[in-house]
C-alpha cells in the first residue's frame, strides 16, 4: 500500500497553530484561520500555505554563524519560526503603511538591527539603540509564542508587548527595560539547545513568576509563563527537530 503523501511544512505549521488556537478559543473551530501573534488579526489558511513562515531571528544573521554554532542546528532551527499577517496595515507610531502587514513591519523596523551584533567581540553602547531593546523583546515574545502558543500570548498581560511592536522608539510596556544585550566580549552565546531550539527558558514554576528568555547575546523577561491547558496541544516548537531540520521552509 502506498504511503499517504507528506504535507508541506506550511500546511503543518498552519495545522499546529489552528489546533492550538481552537484548544484555547473553541469559538474558532469552525473558522479556517489562525491569529497573527502581534496584531491578533485573522490569517486565512490559504495565506499561510502561499506565503509560508517568518523567521524570528533574521536568517541573514545566522548565515554568518561560525562552524561551531552552525553544527548546533539548521538555519531554520537557529532562527525559530512564527507566522505573521501579511495584509496591509498602518504602523501606529510613524503612520507608514506596511503592504506586507506585521511581516513587513518586522523586516523594516527590526530585522536588520543585529546583522553585525551577534558576533563574539565587544561592542560600544553607542551601537545599541532603544529599538534594539524593542527588537530583543519582540524576538523573545515570538519565541514564547513558538514554544507556548496562543494560551500564552492571548493573556492580557501580554497586551503591552504587542503594542510595543508598533513603537520602536518609545516605551509602551514595563517589560522593555528587561530586554538586554551583553556588550562585553562574548566567548559563549546561547545559539541553540541540544535539539536545535534558539531560545532557552528559565524562572520559577509558578503562574505569576516572570519568564526569563535567553538567546544569542540577549536576555529578556516576560510575564509569567508556567501554566497548563486543560487539554494538551502541540506548539510550533514540536515541529522543529523533525520537520524543519531539512530547511524546508519558504525562502
Amino acid at each position: 500500500m502506498a504511503s499517504p503523501p507528506k504535507i508541506g511544512i506550511n500546511e503543518e505549521v498552519y495545522a499546529v497553530l489552528h489546533d492550538n488556537l481552537i484548544a484555547v478559543k473553541p469559538e474558532y473551530s469552525g473558522q479556517d484561520v489562525i491569529l497573527c501573534p502581534i496584531c491578533l488579526r485573522d490569517i486565512p489558511r490559504e495565506t499561510v500555505l502561499k506565503n509560508g513562515v517568518e523567521h524570528i531571528i533574521p536568517k541573514n544573521v545566522v548565515r554568518e554563524d561560525a562552524a561551531d554554532f552552525a553544527r548546533l542546528g539548521t538555519k531554520n532551527q537557529r532562527c525559530g519560526i512564527t507566522v505573521l499577517c501579511r495584509e496591509p496595515r498602518q504602523c501606529r507610531s510613524d503612520g507608514k503603511l506596511s503592504h506586507d502587514g506585521c511581516n513587513g513591519m518586522k523586516g523594516r523596523l527590526y530585522d536588520r538591527l543585529f546583522r553585525d551584533l551577534f558576533d563574539e567581540g565587544r561592542h560600544e553602547p553607542e551601537e545599541f539603540a532603544h529599538r534594539h531593546g524593542v527588537a530583543i523583546l519582540i524576538m523573545a515574545y515570538l519565541g514564547a509564542f513558538q514554544t507556548f502558543g496562543y494560551e500564552y500570548i492571548l493573556r492580557p498581560e501580554l497586551g503591552g508587548i504587542q503594542e510595543q511592536f508598533d513603537f520602536p522608539d518609545h516605551s509602551k510596556t514595563e517589560w522593555l527595560p528587561y530586554a538586554q544585550y551583553w556588550l562585553g566580549k562574548s566567548e559563549t552565546q546561547i545559539v541553540a539547545t541540544s535539539i536545535g531550539q534558539p531560545f532557552v527558558w528559565g524562572g520559577q514554576c509558578t503562574d505569576d513568576a516572570p519568564l526569563h528568555v535567553y538567546f544569542r547575546r540577549c536576555r529578556a523577561v516576560l510575564p509569567g509563563g508556567f501554566w497548563k491547558l486543560k487539554s494538551m496541544t502541540k506548539h510550533l516548537e514540536s515541529l522543529l527537530p523533525s520537520e524543519i531540520a531539512a530547511d524546508r521552509t519558504a525562502p
